[in-house]
């Protein structure tokens, strides 16, 4: 890892539902505390919103409202056989 490359915090699996936080990795650090805590909290801000696999679904909502999570390798998802 370079000085420049961000490192992963968490690492996600992925299946036909999208995203499945029933198997992932996370890094103990102040960037996964935050994302944990706003997953956690995601329904009280989002009262009306329907949130089909609860958790699941606030975690794929919130990684579609903040891209860069991504894109910077913050976050990574990979594929589940």
């Amino acid at each position: 890892m370079t000085s420049t490359t961000q490192p992963t915090h968490l690492l996600v699996a992925e299946d036909f539902n999208g995203i499945n936080i029933g198997i992932f990795l996370i890094r103990v650090s102040k960037f996964s505390l935050r994302f944990m805590m706003e997953t956690s909290v995601y329904r009280s801000f989002h009262p009306n919103e329907p949130l089909k696999f609860l958790e699941q679904t606030a975690m794929a909502e919130l990684l579609k409202a903040h891209p860069d999570y991504l894109l910077d390798g913050n976050i990574r998802i990979v594929p589940q056989h």
